[in-house]
């Protein structure tokens, strides 16, 4: 009786495994239809929401420990995200954070405040301690490899980037591309000039890969959204 049993459960294992893949990606486009349509409905407080995010946000001098992978291709910090009693940098926001555009491969992707598991489910995720877009400092946005950030290594150099926020569209270009071990937390340091840097797993193994590929780009401008 046991011997059935097993394979009975072998089954439905197996079965659920195959259709992983597909209740995610209906999972992500259920979230980023509700997001493009929270996102639409935020921009009447744009002003009142930018003013609260930019009174919490961390020192310049904050920096993880590390970037690593958890289960499949997740993408966050090494350790707890600090409370905003204890940095400040707790802001959340379940609604949409940004939308991300990338014309050269064909994204068009509602951004979440938070790299977490469910976060990254959703959609791309900002990374909370890192800045704002078109501010001082490096703003960092993560994603999967096999689903938002699948085509992120065919970006070219000078390619165009543009991040909506609900008040605002900053246009960046693609300055440079790197492939670094998850330790190398320096690159996402705060520095003097609106960088925007795109995160994803690289490289061999799967899910825990062991390099990150890294897309810089620099602020070209802005105009009211």
């Amino acid at each position: 009786m046991q011997r059935p049993a097993l394979s009975n459960l072998l089954i439905v294992a197996g079965a659920l495994l195959m259709a992983w893949p597909l209740l995610a990606w209906t999972f992500g486009v259920y979230s980023q239809a509700r997001l493009a349509q929270s996102f639409a409905a935020r921009r009447p407080m744009a002003a009142t929401r930018r003013a609260h995010r930019i009174a919490v946000t961390m020192s310049p001098h904050t920096r993880p420990h590390a970037i690593y992978v958890h289960m499949p291709a997740r993408i966050a910090y090494e350790g707890a995200h600090p409370t905003s009693s204890e940095s400040g940098a707790a802001w959340t926001d379940p609604q949409a954070f940004a939308r991300l555009r990338i014309d050269r491969i064909g994204l068009n992707a509602m951004v979440v405040e938070g790299a977490d598991l469910l976060s990254l489910q959703e959609g791309p995720g900002h990374l909370p301690e890192t800045g704002l877009p078109g501010d001082y400092g490096n703003c960092a946005i993560a994603a999967h490899r096999d689903t938002w950030f699948r085509r992120l290594p065919e970006l070219q150099i000078g390619d165009p980037i543009r991040v909506e926020m609900p008040n605002q569209t900053y246009t960046y270009t693609v300055w440079k591309k790197r492939v670094v071990d998850p330790n190398r937390t320096d690159l996402l340091d705060q520095g003097p000039s609106p960088v925007l840097t795109l995160i994803t797993c690289t490289g061999p193994g799967y899910p825990h890969s062991r390099y990150r590929l890294l897309v810089f780009c620099r602020l070209q401008g802005s105009a009211s959204s």
